[in-house]
């Protein structure tokens, strides 16, 4: 299955949602699962952008 993957800093919501004010990365993942494909996502993310934090906790990884 196909899923959309944004990836964002982890900053405060906004009235209960996320805040996408900076998304850094934006992905169209195939994979069998929601879980895999924000793993994958992130793999991808931390090998094209190694300049940035590589701590997972530092991003709302979003999969829908």
């Amino acid at each position: 299955m196909r899923y959309k993957v944004l990836i964002t800093p982890a900053e405060p919501s906004i009235k209960g949602e996320p805040n996408y004010s900076g998304v850094l990365a934006d992905y169209n993942i195939e994979a069998d699962s929601e879980a895999e494909a924000g793993d994958l996502a992130f793999t991808r993310f931390c090998q094209e952008k190694p300049y940035h934090s590589l701590n997972r906790d530092d991003y709302i990884i979003n999969v829908h």
